[in-house]
């Protein structure tokens, strides 16, 4: 089955629809449709041609009635508008506007108009035509504004459905564009109020009225404000406002300004603009700004209490002051600071800054601390108080009356038991340190040190700290160490004991002794003996590791043979030896202990070693053997302990 789609609103429709089946649409499905239309019968004869117009609908009425499909059926009702769009003024004067209605029914039929999608706003009126058979007429319409309000500007599709009377599926619909022209109007400005008074403040508020009642489209526009002085700040919430057709808008302005000298009045003149494109419009307000007098409120008063305090073996003081505005009708915060001639009274408080509240006091705790003046003096000092608001001071004086009492340490005793300490050739010793307040009127609380000009002896108390309660004598036990003396000799070293309260000190003297005994003189006649001694031994045992003779051995003969001399000693030659050269230095050794300075001990010892060498030497050079012997050993042992024991005698 074939369908029709329409070309108003694109619903498809039935092929036997004559207009559109969509209740909101009813419109007319189309004029010609005789391609839908079934071809006639081949085997039918022909017909003939209808000689005129009536004879033509016959056939056509006799064609739709019998021949033809429902949906091919041709419509019984054309409309046409004779423009496709109009313009309806604003002012609320008709617009006409003309509809040519065509009857191609086979009755004479009357037709009337419904109107659809029309506004409120919009009233139109029609009224009926009649049309005989195939005939056409024109139907006037009247489209006029009803409306108390403006009407915004559009446009807007309005349907016409004709409809017949005598048919009621017969109806046709046109479409008709309604235009509202644009009517240009500025928008109107105001401020509410327009004289803006304000007092002792910055800021002032009114409301901005932008009404866009003379336009019917809507308006955007921009909000600044200006003073000549241009001494206002503007702010607009919001700044940018979009006013519909003929609605206006509230918006809040808020202006700041410096308020002018107290007790005056100034008046500005606010220009208030609201831009729309190229197109601005202003209105203007007044500013009224005062600005109360000042009834400046007197400064506090200051009370200290006490006024003078007295302070006594102690180097603080409290005092309470008063910060009074009771006169005053505002809070107030000040600033305290103190100050004295000598600038050696410090002042604390637990806040600098005070908040005194209008018409009352505020109680400040301070605490005065000042040096203690010389044991058994007084003196006064002058601290002055001041309170300050920034603009002016409020004073006042408190006077510290600072004593002390006679120090214990100008009675206190102090003894060194032993002041004499004998420590022999020891290097630590103890005495006992005595305090005594026995004339003292006052405890002493008193530490110990000690001290010497060498700074080599070293201190140490038991116990460190004592507390002398007058009439009291105590003791503490100090022990002294110092370094041992040279040998031989006696030092005394003198040391000071101090006892000191931190401010001033006591002091005993003493004194160390100390004595070494000389172990050197031992030490000379040990090594020059034991060395005497040891050349003997060595004289008596072999001088050379091969053979057995001894310096006793080896005679003055024996020695001007080996090195072929041509001395002739006779008999002296065989009676002097080596070995009795070896006991007269031995002896000489020895007696050189009766010497200071052991030159004699030294001088023997390297003349026996020189002989012994000698010999060892002349007997190598012959060609003999001269690896030395014990004996040999021994005698320059023994001459080395007596050379060592003349270099002591000589250091001493």
């Amino acid at each position: 089955m074939h369908s029709i789609v329409c070309e108003a609103c694109g619903d498809s429709n039935p092929a036997d629809a004559t207009f559109c089946q969509n209740q909101g649409c009813g419109a007319f499905l189309g004029w010609d449709r005789t391609s839908m239309i079934p071809k006639p019968d081949s085997t039918a004869g022909p017909r003939a041609v209808p000689p005129d117009e009536a004879s033509v609908e016959t056939r056509v009425i006799q064609r739709i009635s019998f021949d033809e499909h429902p949906s091919e059926r041709k419509p019984v009702l054309a409309v046409r508008a004779e423009q496709d769009s109009l313009t309806v003024p604003v002012s609320g004067e008709p617009v006409q506007l003309g509809l040519v209605i065509v009857n191609r029914s086979s009755i004479v039929d009357g037709y009337e108009v419904d109107v659809s999608g029309a506004p409120g706003w919009l009233r139109v009126e029609s009224s009926t035509v009649r049309l005989l058979p195939g005939s056409e007429d024109r139907l006037v319409l009247s489209f006029r504004i009803e409306s108390e309000a403006l009407v915004p500007a559009g446009s807007g599709v309005v349907r016409l459905s004709v409809r017949s009377l005598a048919q009621p599926t017969a109806q046709e619909t046109v479409s008709v564009t309604v235009l509202v022209p644009v009517v240009e109007a500025p928008v109107q400005l105001r401020t509410e109020p327009s004289v803006v008074r304000i007092r002792d403040v910055e800021t002032g508020r009114f409301v901005v009225v932008v009404d866009n009642g003379g336009s019917n489209r809507a308006a955007r526009i921009r909000l600044s404000g200006s003073d000549p002085e241009l001494a206002v700040s503007f702010h607009f919430d919001p700044e940018v406002v979009v006013v519909s057709p003929g609605e206006s808008v509230r918006v809040r302005a808020v202006t700041t300004s410096r308020r002018p000298e107290p007790g005056t009045e100034l008046s500005r003149t606010l220009t208030v603009s609201a831009t729309e494109g190229a197109r601005r419009v202003n209105t203007t307000a007044t500013l009224v700004q005062s600005t109360s007098v000042v009834i400046e409120d007197p400064a506090v008063e200051l009370v200290v209490a006490p006024a003078l305090v007295r302070v006594r073996d102690d180097v603080a003081a409290q005092v309470w002051l008063t910060l009074d505005n009771r006169a005053g009708r505002h809070a107030t915060t000040v600033r305290l600071a103190a100050t004295d001639p000598e600038g050696v009274v410090q002042v604390y408080w637990r806040s600098a800054d005070v908040h005194v509240p209008a018409g009352g006091t505020t109680n400040v705790e301070l605490q005065l601390v000042g040096p203690a003046p010389e044991p058994g003096t007084e003196t006064t000092r002058i601290v002055t108080l001041t309170a300050s608001d920034g603009r002016r001071v409020a004073r006042t004086q408190v006077s510290m009356v600072h004593s002390a009492s006679a120090s214990p340490m100008t009675t206190l005793v102090v003894g060194l038991d032993p002041s004499v300490l004998r420590l022999g050739s020891g290097r630590r010793g103890a005495a006992s340190v005595v305090v005594d307040n026995r004339r003292g009127a006052r405890a002493a609380r008193v530490w110990l040190q000690g001290d010497d000009p060498e700074n080599s002896v070293s201190f140490g108390f038991s116990p460190t700290e004592l507390i002398v309660g007058p009439g009291q004598l105590l003791t503490s036990r100090v022990t002294m160490s110092a370094p041992r003396p040279p040998a031989g000799r006696e030092v005394s070293r003198p040391v000071t004991v101090f006892v000191t309260d931190g401010q001033s000190s006591v002091s005993a003297e003493g004194t160390i002794i100390q004595t070494a005994a000389d172990r050197r003189p031992w030490a000379r006649v040990l090594l020059t003996l034991a060395g005497a001694v040891a050349v003997v031994m060595g004289a008596m045992l072999p001088l050379r590791a091969v053979g057995n003779p001894t310096s006793f051995g080896v005679s003055a003969a024996t020695v001007v043979d080996l090195i072929d001399a041509p001395v002739d000693l006779g008999v002296l030659g065989q009676l002097v030896n080596l070995g009795i050269v070896l006991l007269v230095l031995t002896g000489l050794m020895a007696f050189g202990l009766t010497g200071s300075s052991g030159r004699l001990t030294r001088f023997s010892a390297v003349i026996a070693v020189l002989l012994t060498v000698a010999l060892l030497v002349t007997i190598g050079v012959v060609g003999l053997s001269a690896t030395p012997g014990s004996g040999t050993i021994l005698i320059v042992v023994g001459a080395v302990l007596g050379y060592v024991g003349g270099l002591l005698a000589r250091r001493e």
